[in-house]
């Protein structure tokens, strides 16, 4: 049987739930608005403005939930979606919401937000990570672009970078697919260009509305074929597009009395700018029951190819010793090698 308790604070997650329906709903691990610039936020913020948290202040919203906690912040700037005299607004920092956020007292924030119901003649924002809200110190790009915003002089723009691999890993460089082919297009309108050696692209003075993103470039396969965006008055599309080479590396792996060495992880590091290999950004195979294991459309870079050949892999020094170095380059194959184990390894 539920005590009374219990059934309040299940009917109190179920409230508080429902009031942040209006924030942004993707969790923040995989909402690309908690790192988009401020010109692309525009596209799905109705609030924007700078402001500082004084405070934290409790709220009843139902009388059976009990209060919730809101902070209040004093409105420096309303560059969207407010009056512009708003003196101060109410957040909701609803800890059951996985995006939400506990923000500093004394800190400037930029609040990307959905507005709610005006509470005590102070407007409520429902906002988080997810939506895109970030410390002012953190923001020098997106204030200045917000600035020409407010001035009517902002650059409506579509831009990014063209990428073997978008897996992002800030301890690693970016792997650039450099002088791609990259078209933009929509009824009216085909734009083209060609990114630069770092995969850096830009469409400058883009007309608002709805457009398709489109990369290409020999011995590359790009995938999705067209990317679908959409560019309001002044704002911008940030896209990083994919352009996974042609490549293909595959072999056979065999223990010291040459059987195939069936179920065992063959793992690809690559070669860092220091020349170490990066034990962060492992790609992985598992041999078939032939022992014969393939890697495909992985980046044209120079790998360490092996078996327990991570940093905390048994026996590295041996591991590493009877790895071999490969490097790869797009639309290469590398078939037929023969990758010996170092010592006995357990099938997975």
């Amino acid at each position: 049987m539920c005590h009374a308790g219990g059934v309040y604070l299940q009917v109190r997650l179920l409230l508080l739930l429902l009031v942040s329906l209006p924030a942004f709903l993707p969790a923040c691990s995989c909402s690309p608005l908690a790192y988009a610039p401020a010109c692309e936020i525009l596209g799905h913020a109705p609030v924007v403005l700078r402001g500082q948290v004084l405070g934290a202040e409790y709220h009843q919203v139902h009388s059976f939930t009990g209060a919730m906690r809101f902070a209040r912040v004093r409105v420096d700037r309303v560059y969207r979606g407010l009056p512009p005299d708003t003196a101060h607004v109410l957040v909701d920092t609803d800890p059951s919401d996985p995006c939400g956020e506990t923000y500093g007292v004394g800190q400037e924030y930029l609040f990307f937000a959905v507005a709610g119901p005006i509470r005590r003649a102070v407007p409520v924002l429902h906002t988080g990570q997810c939506s895109g809200s970030r410390l002012v110190s953190a923001t020098s790009d997106d204030l200045r672009f917000l600035e020409l915003y407010r001035a009517g002089d902002a650059r409506t723009r579509v831009f990014g970078k063209t990428l073997q691999s978008v897996f992002r890993n800030h301890a690693l460089p970016e792997i650039p697919a450099a002088r791609a082919s990259v078209t933009l297009r929509s009824r009216s309108q085909l734009r083209q260009l060609l990114s630069g050696a770092d995969g850096s692209y830009s469409f400058d003075d883009v007309p608002p509305g709805d457009y398709e993103l489109f990369s290409a470039l020999p011995h590359f396969v790009q995938t999705p074929e067209y990317r679908s965006i959409t560019i309001v008055p002044g704002g911008c599309a940030h896209r990083l597009l994919e352009l996974k080479p042609e490549t293909r590396l595959s072999g056979v792996a065999v223990h010291r009395d040459g059987t195939p060495a069936a179920r065992v992880e063959v793992q690809l590091l690559r070669r860092t700018p220091q020349g170490e290999w990066a034990d962060d950004a492992a790609h992985t195979r598992t041999t078939d029951s032939a022992g014969k294991f393939v890697f495909e459309n992985v980046p044209a870079l120079e790998y360490l190819l092996g078996v327990a050949i991570e940093r905390d892999g048994p026996n590295l020094p041996s591991s590493r010793a009877a790895a071999r170095a490969v490097h790869l380059l797009p639309g290469q194959s590398i078939d037929d090698l023969r990758l010996p184990l170092p010592d006995e390894v357990p099938p997975l």
